[in-house]
């Protein structure tokens, strides 16, 4: 390869200027004199004098040819630097003979002569050893630039650099620098930023052997070119692996190879003193009413008896913090309890909005050294429930089953109860009073003999509040009387079950668990599917149960025998609209508290309830609701978006085209579509899968409505992965020893580091030769020079100028 280089006693750019105008003059000065001549003489002179004198100034940027050229064959050398998060701690290093010992905590003292030691980063140490250095301290104390290893050694080795770390986007391999791109007298400068949360040694140097890495600004994995010669790679880690495959299964399994593995291991062998939050588990949503509660794990790797707090905010407020005393463990987990009426505004809020947002950050405080603050802060969010689930439980004649019902739904929070249960209560609150009360309900538990006397109107609300408000009925029956006249008529046909012609009441010996409940979880009394079939097959079976047929479309969840060994339909359920309708052939559920008190009957009536009832939306106006869930996600878990849309006449919009406009806070934009659910039109849902972590926000685009009628807003957080990479900060150097001893390779400490040219030396088959030919003091430059001179007087005389 021949070159131009330049290297004269000025800098090249300003000999180039004064070359550039000193000829632009030299031509308009001389012009002056030929313009009168004919042509070409009134161009050509002032030309050929510009460019001697160009050729004479050039000289000043001492211009030259470099050729070089491999004689033998060069070995490649690759070097695969750590840029996971670790690699950004800063820690004192000795790096030399006779440098004075830090303190045995690591980190938290200052080396005692800065003379013999550096307090960069282990990045910053890396970048400074292999370039051509970036101000940091030289053994001697002095910050002036060194030669660094990439320059020193690229005249015998082919050197490469690439970095590696794994993140959420998987494992990344990538190409930093390689020697094959660059002149011997290239300046070096590297950039080495962290870019991953995990180290992967055993997937990185898996696919440098394969020969895979990844290009700059590239998204995919490229084959390299390169397989060939490589005889030696350099690992630049802590050594603290934590992701990926094992590195000594790797190693071990290219034991049989040529390719020795040596390493340099930057920190140091002690833990430093570093505080953090690991992970975060709590309360998904709360009321008011209820305590926020879970607990932290806690890093406390510092020395034992230090005093330290550990804090929850809530905003610019502090909700709660204990002061804790470390027991000399490298973690702990800490358990809390806060009032969650701490979390909530004053005001009551807008009835229609089911729970605002609460954003929380848990923090670990003290006034000791700390290795890496990044991890003393953990976000997280929850929804804080504003509005509790409303159902109303009607029953004319005000029987066990309904009041026991009562009981249940009183004893859980989460409910608000309205009740019209007995004769007198029945009269004092007709129902259903108007279609805007039952709008309001998100659920309804009624017995059949309370709705004898409705019209074709009423019906017809409870008709719209499933199908349109997506309300949830659960229709408690008997045997014990006739089945009111209007169950039968068309207008009622969305009900789960038919009544027979016999209208008469069967007596029941058994219940038997179908298919389609082992699904829901108000039917799971036992975690194996056998045993929860012979549980239900032991519950008290109801005396008297009415005597109905599956509807089509219908789905039976338990059916009741007979002494006949005949199946009868106790619970069924059916999809209608937007909501659901549950039945029940019986109203004695409540034996099933024989001997276990609540143990089955009110876990059965509050999960039966919330599998009826639609979840409520967290948002919604009058033409759409939106819900994303819960209100934080681990890496990796489903996202269930969920909307309801309405048209201009607030009918369910059925065949629409909606779409979630996901935006990430870093400015990642992303839109996934919402099939329509074919259950319930107007309803459209998806799980969103594989996001990255950050705090999303989403809205709905949909073909034909208006933006103003879709200015909502919901929101949740992915979290990334637990921070395993900082559990562990010293350096690992059993690790590195046994990868090196593993492929006949050595590891060093980083104030050893400049042994690995002598342990490198034996793998060298060629060097790269250089030859400089100064062109400023050549022969042929000088020749030109006189020739343009020469030329340019003897086509003066032919002007007629001498």
């Amino acid at each position: 390869m021949t070159r131009l280089q330049f290297g004269g006693v000025l800098p090249t750019w300003l000999v180039l200027l004064l070359v550039v105008f000193g000829s632009i003059l030299i031509w308009l000065w001389y012009y002056r004199e030929t313009r009168y001549c004919r042509l070409p003489y009134s161009y050509l002179l002032p030309t050929l004098r510009a460019l001697a004198f160009a050729l004479i100034v050039l000289m000043l940027a001492g211009p030259s040819l470099i050729h070089e050229w491999i004689s033998g064959e060069l070995s490649r050398i690759v070097f695969l630097v750590d840029t996971s998060t670790s690699m950004e701690l800063t820690d004192a290093v000795d790096l030399g003979e006779g440098a004075a010992e830090t303190s045995a905590q690591g980190l938290s003292a200052k080396p005692k002569d800065s003379e013999a030691s550096q307090l960069a980063t282990r990045l910053e140490r890396i970048e400074h050893w292999l370039s051509d250095g970036k101000g940091l301290p030289d053994e001697d104390g002095s910050k002036e630039s060194h030669q660094g290893w990439l320059a020193a050694q690229r005249r015998i080795f082919h050197t490469q650099v690439l970095a590696f770390s794994a993140n959420v986007h998987g494992d990344v391999l990538s190409r930093v620098w390689d020697s094959a791109s660059h002149s011997l007298d290239s300046d070096i400068a590297l950039e080495l930023p962290a870019t991953g949360n995990r180290t992967a040694i055993g997937d990185a140097v898996s696919e440098l052997l394969q020969g895979w890495v990844r290009e700059p600004k590239s998204e995919e994995l490229i084959e390299s070119q390169d397989r060939q010669n490589l005889a030696a790679i350099v690992l630049l880690t802590d050594g603290q692996s934590n992701a990926g495959e094992s590195p000594l299964e790797v190693v071990e399994q290219m034991a049989g190879s040529t390719v020795p593995v040596f390493s340099i291991a930057y920190g140091r062998d002690q833990e430093p003193d570093d505080l953090g939050i690991l992970t975060v588990d709590h309360t998904r949503n709360l009321f008011r009413a209820d305590s926020f509660q879970g607990k932290v794990v806690v890093k406390q790797q510092v020395p034992k008896g230090t005093v330290f707090q550990l804090k929850i905010l809530h905003g610019d407020r502090t909700v709660w913090t204990q002061s804790l005393i470390s027991n000399g463990q490298p973690s702990r987990t800490v358990e809390f309890r806060v009032p969650g009426e701490k979390f909530f505004p004053a005001e009551a809020g807008d009835s229609r909005q089911k729970a605002i947002p609460i954003e929380l950050e848990f923090q670990v405080e003290y006034s000791g050294f700390d290795a890496s603050p990044s991890n003393d802060r953990l976000p997280s969010s929850l929804w804080g429930v504003v509005r509790k689930n409303r159902v109303m439980v009607v029953d004319r004649r005000g029987r066990w089953e309904t009041r026991y019902i009562k009981n249940a739904f009183q004893r859980d929070s989460t409910w608000e109860l309205e009740t019209v249960l007995g004769p007198e209560e029945f009269k004092a609150k007709p129902f259903p009073k108007s279609r805007e009360d039952l709008a309001g309900l998100d659920l309804l538990v009624v017995t059949i003999d309370s709705v004898g006397g409705l019209s074709e109107t009423q019906w017809k609300w409870l008709q719209d509040y499933v199908a349109d408000v997506g309300g949830g009925i659960i229709w408690i029956d008997s045997g014990r009387e006739p089945p009111p006249e209007s169950i039968s008529k068309s207008q009622v046909q969305w009900f789960p079950v038919r009544m027979t012609a016999d209208v008469g009441a069967i007596a029941v010996t058994s219940l038997e668990l179908k298919d389609a409940a082992l699904e829901q979880r108000a039917f799971a009394f036992e975690q194996d599917s056998a045993a929860n079939r012979r549980l239900w097959s032991v519950l008290p079976p109801p005396r008297v149960a009415r005597r109905v047929e599956l509807s089509p479309g219908a789905e039976l969840l338990v059916s009741g025998m007979t002494e006949s060994k005949q199946a009868w339909p106790m619970i069924a359920s059916r999809r209608y609209g937007q909501g659901r309708v549950v039945y029940f052939a019986n109203d004695e559920t409540w034996r099933w508290r024989y001997n276990v008190a609540d143990l089955y009957h009110q876990r059965f009536w509050n999960q039966i309830a919330q599998w009826a009832m639609q979840t409520p939306f967290a948002v919604e106006n009058d033409f759409v609701a939106l819900d994303a869930g819960y209100r934080t996600y681990s890496i990796g878990q489903d996202v269930p978006l969920r909307a309801r849309v309405r048209d201009a006449n607030q009918a369910p919009l059925q065949g629409g085209v909606v779409r979630a406009i996901l935006s990430r806070d870093d400015g990642g934009v992303e839109e996934v579509a919402l099939p329509e659910d074919p259950n319930a039109p107007g309803t459209y849902s998806v799980n969103v899968r594989s996001l990255l972590p950050g705090k999303y926000q989403v809205k709905l685009g949909v073909a034909g409505i208006p933006d103003e009628a879709l200015n909502l807003r919901t929101e949740f957080m992915v979290q990334p992965p637990n921070d395993r990479e900082m559990e562990a900060l010293a350096a690992n150097r059993g690790l590195l020893r046994q990868i090196a001893a593993t492929t006949g390779g050595e590891s060093f400490a980083e104030s050893e580091r400049e042994r690995l040219v002598d342990s490198l030396r034996k793998y060298q088959k060629g060097r790269i030769e250089q030859s400089q030919t100064l062109l400023w003091q050549s022969y042929p430059w000088f020749a030109v020079t006189i020739a343009l001179l020469t030329l340019e007087w003897f086509l003066r005389k032919r002007a007629g100028l001498v």
